[in-house]
This record gives structure tokens, sequence and C-alpha cells, in this order.
């Protein structure tokens, strides 16, 4: 956990003695990785909402992805398209609050 607060990216791991990567192998890496979001971590609404908690952000809740605190934020389109649905459904959408500095 410390180790994610920290953002420290594990190293990938070693190849096996003398394997190598078939040629098959890293295309199909290559073509995922240029075919969207390529992501480091994966969270639960429990362990990002303690991560952001621990961050100092209060007030940490999950929400829809058309919905903020921040006043007209459904107009922006961020995470939702024109006709109303959701980009990527199977996303978690959490807010907190960051205090100012000297506010508890």
């Amino acid at each position: 956990m410390e180790r994610l607060r920290r953002g420290e990216i594990p190293p990938q791991p070693p190849a096996p003695p003398g394997s190598t990567r078939d040629e098959s192998d890293l295309l199909a890496i290559g073509r995922f990785r240029r075919g969207g979001e390529v992501h480091h971590w994966m969270y639960d609404r429990l362990s990002l909402g303690r991560l952001l908690g621990a961050a100092g952000f209060a007030g940490v809740c999950v929400c829809a992805a058309h919905e903020s605190a921040i006043p007209d934020f459904a107009r922006h389109h961020l995470d939702v398209t024109l006709d109303g649905r959701v980009r990527k459904p199977d996303s978690l959408f959490m807010e907190g609050v960051r205090p100012l500095a000297g506010q508890p």
C-alpha cells in the first residue's frame, strides 16, 4: 500500500532464463497498448476510497459519471456522450475534496 502512495511502479518480471518472446506475442502486446488506455493499477471503491482519504481528501464518495459537486459538471460531457450514455460503463467514478492548506 505504501508503494502505491509513493507512486512507485513495480518493475516488469524478468523473462525466464533462456527464453525469448515470440514475435506474435510482441505484436499482440503492441496492438493492445496502442488500442486504448493502458493501466498500471486497478482499484475498487473500497481501496481507492481509502487511498484518497489517506492522501487528505475529505467527503470521498462514489458517484455516477455525470455527477459531481462541481457546478454544471454534466455540461462538460467528460465521461458521458452528448446523448447521455456513459463512455465506459464499467468505470469507477469517485470524488473527494482536498481541504485548503491549514484547514482540517
